[in-house]
């Protein structure tokens, strides 16, 4: 059982406030920040009881002493590169663990890896959405294609599985060198992330920043990155109809090409609204706060008069055949919740479905450490509403098809 303490509570941070208190697997949950008033507001309009502490960001000694106080920091604060280094200084100071919905490979190159390991501490990052889920999702996929899933039924719904949490064929996590792949090549990639919500000013700046790591057009062929190999160009695809894409590797596309042995890779982002789509094109260059309030602003305007949505498609292909899976939810918030949800019950024991903490000091990208299957039952349990869809075939086949036509 573990005790959790958020930083945070926008949108992301409320859903996962509401997620960890509802867990079985939390023994406590403490919501810290400046203005502890407005955060028992926030938390009574929510529906969720936790206990509320003084945090400042810009103050170390409330920080550590946060951290003195519990097993597991959990920071949905932003900008997440301005953030997290400070959180994880004061984890380290003060005893604790920490998991971040956001990071990625900005924060995860300035931390100490030696550092945490003396500490005994465990650091990690990008435990959201993209990235997060979307560097997860495709392990299972391959897993299942390649018939060496850990040791569980097919159905995520099934039956715990003994492994836990954690995965064993990691050498960051099982101590063991890196072999060669365990999946047949050649090996084939495709994922489309297709995302229509609002974008708050927070998670615009943060997700302008990981976009700045991005190679536009690039690709993944013959084991290796393929430069601006790419188009962007109009497809139909499934749960999705016909819509722009905009390719492009980011570092979490191109570490999961290297650990799945991949042969060739495609990325892609669906533009599923034309404010977006015109707001990535003119924001190139423009000062980040001005970037950021003209993606939320155009993400507010695409979705006046439609239902928030995300969906993500994977399509991994080997010698033996085509595997896809489809995973539908509603905000983009709840997603990435659900999957911080996770990451914090992962480093602690607990419920009957999950395992002692296995995962090693230092900083870790979630997508790399956690289980694919176990992970997105847990997401399913902290967010019902998440459908995933699995097809033995190309994504083609789920498109639909016209009445009357042979």
């Amino acid at each position: 059982m573990t005790e959790v303490t958020l930083i945070g509570l926008g949108e992301v941070g409320t859903e996962a406030a509401r997620m960890l208190a509802a867990s079985a697997g939390t023994t406590g949950l403490t919501v810290a920040g400046r203005r502890p008033g407005r955060l028992t507001e926030r938390l009574e309009r929510a529906g969720v009881r936790a206990t509320v502490r003084y945090a400042d960001l810009t103050d170390p000694g409330s920080l550590r002493a946060l951290a003195e106080e519990t097993q597991v920091l959990v920071n949905c604060a932003g900008p997440a590169e301005e953030v997290g280094n400070r959180l994880v200084r004061a984890a380290v100071d003060g005893g604790a663990d920490l998991v971040d919905v956001g990071g990625d490979d900005v924060l995860h190159r300035q931390l100490d890896q030696d550092q945490l390991a003396r500490a005994g501490r465990v650091v990690v990052v990008s435990a959201g959405l993209r990235p997060g889920l979307t560097g997860l999702l495709p392990r299972a996929v391959a897993n299942r294609l390649a018939g060496c899933a850990p040791a569980k039924p097919a159905n995520p719904d099934g039956p715990a599985n003994p492994a836990g949490p954690v995965t064993r064929d990691d050498p960051a996590t099982s101590g063991a060198p890196p072999g060669p792949p365990r999946l047949p090549r050649p090996l084939r990639l495709r994922a489309v992330v297709g995302v229509l919500d609002r974008f708050t000013l927070t998670a615009a700046r943060d997700y302008l920043d990981a976009s700045e790591l991005v190679r536009p057009l690039a690709t993944w062929r013959d084991g290796a990155v393929s430069p601006r190999t790419a188009r962007r160009g109009q497809e139909e695809l499934p749960f999705l109809g016909p819509v722009p894409l905009l390719p492009g590797l980011d570092p979490e596309a191109e570490r999961l090409a290297v650990r799945l042995g991949l042969e060739h890779g495609d990325w892609a982002t669906a533009l599923r609204g034309e404010h977006v789509a015109r707001a990535f094109d003119l924001t190139r260059g423009a000062d980040p706060a001005t970037a950021a309030e003209a993606l939320s602003r155009a993400s507010q305007l695409d979705l006046t008069g439609r239902t928030p949505s995300t969906v993500l498609l994977f399509e991994v292909t080997g010698p033996d055949g085509t595997r896809c899976l489809v995973l539908r939810g509603e905000r983009q918030a709840r997603l990435s919740a659900a999957t911080l949800t996770a990451t914090v019950l992962a480093l602690g024991g607990g419920p009957e479905d999950r395992a002692p903490h296995t995962c090693p000091p230092g900083a870790h990208f979630a997508a790399e450490v956690l289980d694919p299957e176990w992970t997105l039952r847990q997401v399913r349990t902290a967010a019902p509403e998440v459908a995933p869809l699995w097809h033995d075939g190309p994504l083609t086949d789920l498109l639909p098809t016209e009445e009357g036509l042979l």
